[in-house]
């Protein structure tokens, strides 16, 4: 079952998975490094995740990688 995130979290969540830290995640979208940690901590209380590791293994894990 998929989380249910918003999908900039999707956008950001799968960056995280392909092994970009927050300052690429960033760059890459024009935000800010905050607001990336920001959706992230969200992204992780929404799918019950605890941290970018585990969430980028389930991530990879559940197929939703490009």
């Amino acid at each position: 079952m998929k989380p249910i995130l918003t999908p900039r979290q999707q956008e950001i969540v799968s960056l995280l998975a392909k092994g970009m830290k927050n300052k690429e995640i960033a760059l890459r979208l024009n935000l800010r490094k905050g607001y990336v940690a920001n959706q992230l901590r969200e992204a992780y209380d929404a799918s019950g995740m605890s941290n970018r590791v585990e969430m980028a293994l389930w991530w990879e894990k559940h197929g939703f990688c490009e």
